[in-house]
């Protein structure tokens, strides 16, 4: 089914709808905050699913001509958290409407460990998209600190992606990881991060990917704890952290 969105929509309005009448493809997105403009920009993903597999077309506004125009999804050069929205034309096109294309259906992959070993513990069977948009915002929800309560910005830290010859090697030192993508969260509790405080600046107790501000009073502390964080998980794994929110330059 094609869906197009007006960019100023709820991105969990839309899933909502779309989950109702049994269309899969969004639902493992459900409650990520924001618009559908801005999915795109950042590609947003979570449990297994990624913006850019629903997309299809990206109708927006070159501020370069002012003129409206329409992508295709292989012109935005979509990957993990990238687009050319966040890079090589960043700041260029407003993002007005997206087309998505869905299937009636629901998910046929492996689910993610900690989305399916939620189901068993409430011994939900069903994996219909409905339920599992719920299920999603029952997990985000005990995990990520509400932005409404506490000054974070979500995930802070990217999962990280490795080659496929080097998967064997993940398994040989017991880190977690989905295909050939790592667990960062595991790598910063595991280096006995969570919890801990730089600059004032908290890794979330709940959830080792985010940093909550708790008297932070500038860029540089949080500079500062990015940087020490990232060699503490460095020297353990070899792993090099990359931060996941954009810098806005004033």
């Amino acid at each position: 089914m094609r869906f197009t969105v007006g960019g100023g929509v709820e991105w969990d309005d839309f899933i909502r709808e779309t989950t109702k009448i049994g269309c899969t493809g969004v639902e493992c997105l459900a409650g990520i905050p924001g618009t559908v403009g801005a999915a795109p920009v950042q590609n947003i993903g979570a449990y297994g699913q990624e913006a850019k597999d629903s997309i299809t077309k990206i109708f927006a506004i070159d501020f370069e001509t002012g003129a409206k125009i329409e992508l295709k999804k292989d012109e935005c050069d979509f990957s993990y958290r990238h687009s050319i929205f966040n890079s090589s034309a960043r700041e260029r096109y407003f993002i007005y409407k997206v087309e998505f294309v869905l299937r009636k259906g629901q998910i046929e992959s492996e689910l993610y460990g900690s989305l399916e070993s939620y189901l068993n513990s409430k011994q939900i069977e069903s994996r219909d998209p409905e339920t599992l948009a719920n299920a999603v915002r029952a997990v985000r929800d005990s995990k990520l600190p509400d932005p409404k309560d506490f000054a974070s910005s979500g995930s802070f830290f990217k999962n990280i992606y490795v080659d496929e010859s080097e998967v064997k090697s993940l398994d040989e030192r017991g880190i977690p990881h989905h295909g050939t993508k790592v667990n960062t969260g595991w790598l910063i509790e595991n280096v006995g991060l969570k919890g801990k405080d730089f600059y004032g600046f908290k890794i979330s107790e709940k959830a080792s990917l985010v940093l909550i501000n708790e008297s932070g009073k500038s860029y540089a502390d949080l500079e500062k704890a990015i940087s020490e964080i990232s060699k503490i998980v460095e020297e353990k794994f070899g792993f090099k952290l990359e931060q996941e929110p954009n810098v806005i330059e004033g």
